[in-house]
């Protein structure tokens, strides 16, 4: 699932600009501006350190939140949210929300009717934001999630925690941790440290980009931990960017209404001294221009190291893992078939019809509850949708359709590739 965040994200502050242009302002869209700047925050014990363990699902960063006593609710992670988002669910349908007003946000062919909701504590694993404004978006609504089946993630938190704490993300061991900033020492000699340009609450980050035309591309990107895959490219807002030879199309919606991705593989990208060949990046031309970045560098990338964001000297730390890779970061798919999580297994998002999936009976909305006899759950569901990136000639794949199941034999190969001129 690209992150739709970076989106409305941008679509917020313009919202927000015309607001304040016509004095409409209200204490909620105040609040939502600038982070909620003017709430506090409490310690529950006296070290001012806090270690959060977060569950990695589906490629976010997964932790636990209550929102005025009511918990755990399940939030991603998301440097990309210039906003706290809560997604209307049944899990969250029992919060008591104080709704200030609605807000029209979004842009393209889908406008979404959210809803200011102010006076929220928001406590995490021992540390409470208080009184803080939060954007509701009602499940009809969402364009993430088109059911309460398919709701994984109750909510999303970023510059409200990055703009008051110094976070280390230890992908390895899956632990955020979170100090003050003014009793944070970083061991530089460790860490290859690089500025960020935090624009409209969300940090941007200066890479090289090489792409087919062989063109050296310096350009910012949003370094969005709410972003699943390797990188997201927009070829229309550089002009050294240019797609790769041969792509694969997949199409979706999202808070801009109907989208296009095409997928491939980008020659190389540079972040300081560090390099990576081979990178497998979705293209996604936007139907807005970005005027601080070209695209996103994502989770598949993010995760080959330890980060470190230090929003008050406005700086960036990256130090390589055990698990880095400099080529092939990420594989392309080889199934055909676009799953997202569901609570029954995965729900199919998008089908190719040149891949072996249009051989089968599968269709959009079908739920996929077996990968090579063996039920799709919460706990197994990363490990067995990457056997559709694998190299695997075959799957067995069982599925719901209409109420009825049905299972068959999955051909895998290179989904068809659209040549470029």
């Amino acid at each position: 699932m690209k992150n739709y965040f970076s989106t409305i994200n941008k679509n917020l502050w313009m919202t927000f600009t015309l607001l304040g242009l016509f004095g409409c302002q209200s204490e909620g869209v105040s609040n939502l501006m600038n982070g909620n700047k003017n709430s506090i925050h409490v310690w529950e014990g006296e070290e001012r350190k806090l270690t959060i363990p977060f569950e990695w699902y589906n490629g976010h960063i997964i932790i636990p939140v209550s929102i005025n006593g009511v918990g755990e609710l399940r939030f991603a992670f998301d440097s990309g949210a210039a906003a706290i988002v809560l997604f209307e669910n049944e899990r969250t349908r029992s919060l008591q929300i104080n709704v200030e007003r609605k807000l029209e946000i979004g842009g393209g062919d889908k406008l979404i009717n959210a809803n200011v909701v102010n006076n929220n504590d928001l406590n995490i694993a021992g540390i409470t934001l208080k009184d803080v404004t939060l954007l509701h978006i009602p499940l009809e609504e969402s364009p993430l999630f088109s059911s309460v089946d398919e709701v994984y993630f109750d909510g999303a938190i970023g510059y409200d925690l990055l703009s008051r704490f110094v976070i280390r993300i230890n992908y390895v061991r899956q632990e955020l941790v979170l100090s003050e900033s003014s009793a944070y020492r970083i061991e530089k000699g460790e860490w290859s440290e690089f500025d960020l340009d935090i624009s409209d609450r969300v940090p941007y980050l200066k890479i090289k980009i090489k792409s087919q035309n062989n063109r050296i591309a310096s350009a910012n990107m949003m370094v969005d931990t709410g972003a699943p895959f390797n990188l997201y490219l927009n070829p229309d807002l550089h002009p050294d960017i240019s797609l790769p030879k041969n792509y694969y199309v997949t199409q979706g919606n999202g808070f801009n209404g109907k989208y296009k991705r095409l997928t491939g593989i980008l020659e190389n990208i540079s972040i300081g001294g560090v390099s990576f060949d081979r990178v497998a990046t979705h293209y996604d031309v936007s139907d807005f221009q970005d005027l601080d970045g070209i695209g996103l560098i994502g989770n598949g990338v993010l995760s080959q190291f330890d980060v470190i964001f230090d929003y008050s000297d406005e700086n960036i730390f990256l130090k390589k893992n055990k698990d880095f890779m400099p080529s092939e970061t990420q594989k392309l798919d080889r199934s055909g078939i676009d799953i997202a999580p569901h609570q029954s297994g995965g729900v199919v998002k998008y089908l190719d019809v040149h891949s072996g999936a249009s051989l089968l009976t599968i269709k959009v909305g079908d739920i996929v509850t077996h990968i090579n006899h063996v039920k799709i759950n919460y706990n197994n569901y990363d490990q067995l949708t990457a056997l559709l990136y694998s190299d695997r000639k075959f799957l067995d794949v069982c599925w719901i359709s209409s109420g009825n199941s049905k299972c068959g034999q999955l051909k895998m190969a290179e989904r068809h590739l659209v040549l470029t001129d």
